[in-house]
């Protein structure tokens, strides 16, 4: 009987893997979603904008993801569940990658120890491999690539011109992926330094810079930002105390980067930071160092100490570039593993030396090192299993993949000055909840004045352009004016935050809100009276957001939370503007927040909380209609009844919960709670 290859093992089993962890959490809504609106767009032939591809310039792998989910969807359609297909097949290919490095550096022991280590990754690993989202964690393919190709001949044989221009194929298709990958080639190319000592003398440079061109060549196509970081890395350098963060990184920060302590599974942290402390003393401490020199008359390496080369070195570059920048983990974000996403990269280089370190002390110690394997194999069966909830897929409704309103400015190039061509393709692109849709596309009909766009905290806007934006609204077609406002409400309230804070410095919640709530009226009462109520939805929209900032400022990511009061403050301001607008002002805060209420967002404990305890009597009603509108836009039918919603609900007042559930009935309305606009606002 003819023995399955251990790559595709690797990919059945970590396909499998995966697979039940990406079941357990089909309810994650966020960055992903962008790649199966990409995928969905090309589908439906939208024109893209072509400066803005992938969804942060230097992410290429976001429109790649997007274009090889395009006939996963054509086949199966728009759901979240055929997103993370594409996550999980990706993770399996780079298990399969895995296993052949293994297996041709160490043979079948190790590459079988490695195999099932790496389908059954840490949490925070195992969680980010089902997003579908090109980022940190989906570069290992083009690593492992390269490596298998490296060590499939003998250490010293020269590169065949087939293999230097295959070998250039993946390192420029890394390339273009995601700008992290050059860190680790700094190890591929120490491997291949060693491997073919004498390519310098030769062509094959040449040929590998051949294969490599296409890869390169398209990175200015997908991203006008050709850098590491979205902005200048000179502003992320940070050269003190690089040491005290690098020894920090090691104790400690990297074994809690694997999320096991935050499943109630320390102990298998420490198992698995104790496994990989040996195994890099035994690799530091067992390689022929003098061998791994770049020279034609060094006797030649093992293919195992190639890989401890590699991985040393990746190791050592990465640990130490995060030790010199300002990227910080966010460990609190622990229920996708995002907040670890820096150190993703590792795996292979770290799960291999331990393959390695095992498969020693099986041959020298076989007790001991049934002992170690026990061990490890444990806290990584523990990790998986903590990540398992079937219970989601009767739990949640069905979900749309994508996630138009963050599609905004394709919406706009697609649509051009046209703006019924641009709401022509908001309703073919996202035909449900018509009710809704005014407040989730607000940047795709953003002001035409460019004082409102890009706007300056120096001085105010004049009145007359805010009467020349308005007298400019109201000869759009009225399909297009409800967007329109609520967008021009946005940017107002934007606009007049920004400058507030800026002659401000540290304001106060009460002080900045006291100055828009001055303002606001007055802008008010010039808003055509059948557009009111949507202007003010988006004054309301921009309130949210203002709160978000004011979070941010004391709750930054990566640090501990202190508490609900810059949510609470803003709450408790909304008192300050006029008793007539409260109810639309609220309601364009509950949207906001309803958009981003996805079961990941730690956010919002907080937002709910400050809710319960900042909002007026009047105020909760309208609040949380709005908060169930923007939540229930997540799924794929309009008609749909929702489920019981447990996690928000629980955090709700009885008022509150009344509210949300009555905005969930399929037959409800944005404005079913009240007329459908607010002529009164601004008279009374």
């Amino acid at each position: 009987m003819t023995r399955l290859p251990l790559p595709l093992i690797a990919f059945l089993l970590t396909a499998a893997t995966r697979g039940v962890v990406a079941l357990s959490r089909l309810d994650e809504l966020d960055l992903e979603r962008y790649t199966a609106s990409f995928a969905a767009a090309l589908l439906a032939g939208m024109p893209l904008h072509p400066d803005e591809l992938p969804i942060i310039g230097h992410l290429r792998g976001s429109a790649i993801f997007g274009v090889l989910l395009a006939p996963l969807m054509a086949l199966f359609g728009p759901s979240l569940g055929v997103m993370k297909l594409l996550a999980v097949l990706w993770s399996a290919f780079a298990a399969g990658l895995f296993a052949l490095v293994l297996e041709r550096a160490g043979g079948r022991r190790v590459a079988w120890i490695g195999l099932l280590a790496y389908a059954l990754a840490p949490p925070a690993q195992a969680m980010v491999e089902v997003l579908a989202l090109g980022s940190h964690a989906d570069t290992l393919p083009f690593v492992l690539g390269p490596l298998a190709l490296l060590l499939k001949g003998r250490p010293g044989d020269p590169l065949s011109l087939r293999r230097c221009i295959v070998l250039g194929l993946w390192l420029g298709a890394g390339a273009l992926f995601s700008m992290q990958t050059w860190v680790a080639y700094l190890g591929v190319g120490a491997v291949w330094l060693r491997v073919d000592p004498g390519a310098w003398h030769s062509r094959r440079p040449l040929f590998i810079a051949l294969g490599a061109l296409p890869g390169l060549l398209l990175i200015p196509v997908l991203s006008s930002e050709q850098k590491l970081v979205n902005r200048d890395f000179s502003s992320w350098l940070q050269l003190r105390a690089p040491v005290e963060k690098f020894v920090a990184t090691a104790t400690d920060w990297l074994r809690e980067s694997w999320l096991f302590a935050a499943r109630d599974l320390a102990w298998a942290g420490w198992v698995l930071h104790i496994a990989l402390a040996l195994a890099l003393g035994y690799a530091l401490l067992s390689t022929r160092w003098p061998r791994l020199l770049p020279a034609r008359t060094a006797r030649e390496p093992s293919k195992r100490e190639l890989f401890s080369l590699y991985a040393l070195i990746h190791t050592g570059a990465l640990l130490g570039a995060f030790s010199v920048t300002q990227f910080q983990l966010n460990l609190e974000a622990n229920l996708d593993g995002m907040g670890s996403r820096y150190f993703m990269p590792l795996l292979p280089a770290f799960l291999g030396l331990i393959a390695f370190g095992v498969v020693a002390l099986l041959e020298r110690a076989p007790p001991i090192g049934a002992g170690v394997a026990g061990a490890l194999g444990a806290a990584l069966v523990a990790g998986t299993v903590s990540l398992l909830d079937f219970s989601v897929l009767h739990r949640e409704p069905p979900v749309r993949s994508a996630e138009f309103h963050e599609f905004r400015n394709h919406f706009a190039h697609a649509g051009g000055e046209d703006r019924l061509a641009r709401l022509a393709w908001v309703e073919r692109m996202a035909p449900d909840w018509p009710a809704i849709r005014p407040m989730t596309f607000v940047k795709v009909f953003e002001p035409r004045h460019p004082r409102l766009v890009d706007r300056s905290p120096l001085e105010l806007v004049p009145p007359d352009v805010l009467r020349q934006e308005l007298a400019e609204i109201q000869r759009d077609d009225p399909r297009v004016q409800p967007f329109a406002l609520v967008s021009f409400g946005m940017a107002v309230c934007w606009h007049w935050t920004d400058h507030a804070l800026f002659v401000r410095r540290n304001a106060s919640t009460a002080e900045v809100t006291g100055f828009l709530a001055e303002r606001f009226d007055w802008l008010a009462q010039r808003v055509p009276p059948e557009g009111r109520v949507w202007f003010v939805r988006g004054f309301g929209r921009g309130l949210a957001t203002l709160q978000a900032r004011l979070d941010l400022s004391r709750n930054s990511p990566g640090r501990p939370h202190s508490g609900t009061e810059p949510m609470l403050e803003a709450f408790q301001e909304l008192r300050r503007f006029p008793a007539h607008t409260r109810a639309p002002l609220a309601e364009g805060m509950g949207v906001h927040w309803g958009l981003r209420a996805t079961p990941y967002k730690r956010l919002n404990e907080r937002v709910l909380d400050a809710a319960r305890r900042g909002l007026s009597e009047g105020d909760v009603e309208p609040f949380f209609f709005g908060f169930a509108w923007g939540y229930r836009s997540r799924f794929i039918e309009a008609t749909y009844r929702v489920p019981d919603p447990g996690p928000l609900e629980a955090a709700m007042s009885p008022a509150a919960r009344e509210a949300f559930r009555a905005a969930l009935e399929p037959t409800s309305t944005l404005t079913s709670r009240g007329p459908d606009n607010l002529a009164s606002i601004g008279d009374s």
